[in-house]
């Protein structure tokens, strides 16, 4: 069996992909419903629902 030593172009290789794909599923998060609804833990009601999509932060009165 051959393994591969961590040398540093292997290194920055993988912090790359690490991040590309960090990047692909905080994406796919920010636009995807279902990726939404399988982090959810119980259904929502309206209200949550509606704060929710409004990037989770409710209006403060004046």
């Amino acid at each position: 069996m051959h393994c591969h030593t961590l040398d540093a172009p292997l290194l920055l290789f993988c912090r790359s992909l690490a991040s590309l794909l960090t990047l692909i599923v905080l994406a796919k998060g920010a636009h995807s419903d279902s990726f939404i609804r399988m982090q959810r833990t119980r259904p929502m009601d309206l209200a949550a629902e509606m704060v929710s999509s409004s990037g989770g932060s409710c209006p403060r009165a004046p």
